[in-house]
């Protein structure tokens, strides 16, 4: 691995108390901070291709992933790249791993998103079941009911 591509991971990760969270592109599909990170690399002289970046802040702490291995979670955040959190397994580990950490229903191939379009995890305590079956983010819910409050308040100020 280059020094350079290196500096590139490592600019795009935002430290947290816990997790390092990937700031660049991702997988989830045009949701910024959601699902695995993936950066550009040189293959060729005139190919690149994308990687995940988890599986990248592994290779440059521990070296290369062994041919048919998986980089996987502890934390459970997708966009995580804090090696501390990462370990290697196979794919059928990785299978298992989500559904013993309840990510995905167990023979249930149409699974619904587990974070919210801004990166919430989505558990029982954190949605809530509207009366017509569409879920909402508390976390999310909350702020902009926040929001919403403190603009009311700035136009009553300012009349």
């Amino acid at each position: 691995m280059s020094i350079g591509l290196a500096t590139r991971l490592w600019t795009k990760v935002e430290k947290t108390e816990t997790c390092w969270l990937w700031r660049g592109a991702t997988n989830g599909v045009g949701r910024p901070g959601v699902g695995h990170g993936q950066i550009s690399v040189t293959v060729g002289p005139y190919r690149k291709k994308r990687v995940y970046a988890h599986r990248l802040a592994w290779e440059l702490a521990y070296g290369p992933v062994p041919e048919g291995m998986c980089v996987l979670h502890r934390c459970d955040i997708p966009n995580c790249v804090n090696p501390e959190h990462l370990f290697l397994g196979t794919p059928a580990d990785n299978v298992r791993d989500c559904i013993t950490k309840g990510r995905k229903p167990k023979f249930s191939p149409t699974s619904l998103p587990l974070y919210c379009i801004n990166g919430h995890f989505k558990s029982a305590a954190n949605v809530s079941v509207k009366t017509d079956g569409s879920r909402t983010c508390r976390i999310c819910h909350r702020e902009r009911e926040r929001n919403r409050q403190q603009r009311i308040r700035q136009q009553q100020e300012i009349a």
